[in-house]
């Protein structure tokens, strides 16, 4: 009996640590795309402080789910100068490896959608803002080249 005892604990502390690890996973998940959603929020805040400034047009931020946002687009941005939109898709990443193979993956999956915009975590807006800026310049000195 102290045997069949013995054995019922140790599969029943081992059912719980499976769920533990599930709930873990899931919270992984979970603050992932937190991260992605606060990065979207930290580039339209950005973008929306431009606008003021009459760096830009203008800028649209599709619906979660629709059509713009399924073709891996994010934010549609009007530039002021050439009449140009710019289509980035927003990542969050940690590290440059991560910045990789996050940039690696949507281009995977989304291939004419060559943009991709990496905010890392804790970056200030001032910064994203400057470099906002940088490859709005870097795009619309590339469609004078062509």
């Amino acid at each position: 009996m102290n045997q069949n005892n013995e054995n019922y604990r140790n599969r029943n502390h081992q059912r719980k640590r499976q769920k533990s690890a599930k709930s873990k996973g899931n919270d992984k998940n979970k603050a992932k795309k937190n991260n992605g959603e606060l990065a979207e929020i930290l580039f339209k805040n950005a973008l929306g402080e431009l606008c003021k400034k009459n760096i830009i047009s203008g800028f649209y931020y599709p619906r979660k789910g629709g059509e713009i946002d399924g073709l891996g687009i994010d934010f549609l941005i009007y530039l002021r100068s050439s009449g140009l939109v710019w289509c980035p898709q927003i990542k969050s990443g940690s590290s440059d490896k991560s910045s990789n193979r996050l940039r690696n993956r949507h281009l995977k999956k989304h291939p004419l959608i060559r943009d991709v915009f990496i905010i890392k975590r804790g970056e200030v807006i001032e910064n994203i803002k400057r470099r906002i800026i940088r490859r709005i310049n870097e795009a619309i000195q590339k469609t004078k080249s062509l």
